[in-house]
């Protein structure tokens, strides 16, 4: 729904969604919550929400995971809230190794970061 330019048909099923499922505890989320913010220029709810999802992939075994989350990130608001460019590029080596390298040129990630 994003991708077609209908946030607020996104936003409201995310709503939805948090009536039966605690959101702040949800990658996916997380990801979408950033996605919206990116979307409205809100560098600091994009900011917060990519932070979670970072905190909640940093849990012990989930390296992919976390690759993914330093990533998105990465394209939503930048370096910096990323972790910085090490991150980054270790992210991008472990992505590429687990073979998830259709994540790295995802068209649904912004191409240019807030912030």
């Amino acid at each position: 729904m994003r991708m077609q330019g209908r946030q607020d048909d996104a936003r409201s099923i995310l709503d939805e969604i948090g009536a039966v499922v605690d959101l702040d505890n949800e990658p996916a989320a997380m990801r979408v919550r950033g996605l919206l913010a990116h979307d409205e220029g809100d560098v600091r709810s994009a900011r917060g929400a990519m932070a979670r999802l970072i905190e909640l992939q940093g849990a012990p075994g989930r390296r992919n995971g976390l690759a993914r989350a330093i990533w998105y990130a990465s394209r939503l608001v930048g370096v910096e809230a990323a972790g910085g460019a090490d991150a980054i590029r270790e992210a991008r080596d472990r992505l590429e190794s687990a073979g998830w390298t259709l994540l790295i040129e995802d068209p649904s990630l912004p191409s240019t970061p807030l912030g």
